[in-house]
């Protein structure tokens, strides 16, 4: 996982039509990645938040790379005494069942219920059939101050690959579920 940067703007970029055209920020390129920051953050729609991210599946290099940028609105932890420490953990299914090389993870956030994650995650050597067949999870977790306390599942968001162009950059905004019992 690694941070991302400013994301690069195209010559070509299009803007909205109207008098107010000059304000709007040129449109990042399809390559590059939309960087959040908590001016961003409005208000959440789900009881338990929602996660922003995008992914793109590169077929030349068999990559699937995903993009956590932000969470909002997540929970207070500790009985809501507790402002979360919450990071991502991203997972690939496939049939049913994790696989068991792609998995990645953001840093955590310290003591936000809105973090900004800008991770990128890749997973190598993923070839298109089984992509197309697959889901991805995306757990946002807990980190207790203290290694005595356990991590607690705040919520999850899935994405299937089927009927999807992956090859273009797609970014998503989920509303976190509870995790099944």
């Amino acid at each position: 996982s690694r941070e991302l940067k400013s994301p690069e703007f195209n010559d070509d970029s299009t803007r909205l039509p109207g008098p107010d055209h000059h304000l709007t920020p040129p449109t990042p390129a399809v390559a590059d990645y939309t960087v959040v920051s908590n001016t961003d953050v409005l208000h959440a729609y789900s009881p338990l938040g929602d996660i922003v991210f995008s992914f793109r599946y590169d077929a030349v290099q068999e990559n699937l790379e995903v993009a956590v940028m932000k969470a909002i609105g997540l929970p207070k932890v500790d009985g809501g005494k507790t402002l979360p420490n919450p990071y991502v953990k991203v997972l690939l299914y496939a049939e049913g069942q994790r696989h068991s090389d792609c998995s990645a993870s953001t840093d955590p956030a310290v003591q936000s219920r809105d973090p900004v994650f800008n991770t990128r995650c890749d997973f190598p050597n993923i070839k298109c059939p089984f992509l197309v067949t697959s889901r991805m999870k995306l757990k946002v977790l807990h980190r207790p101050s203290s290694v005595l306390q356990k991590k607690v599942v705040l919520g999850e968001a899935f994405v299937g690959f089927r009927n999807r162009n992956v090859l273009e950059r797609t970014t998503l905004t989920l509303s976190l579920q509870s995790r099944p019992k």
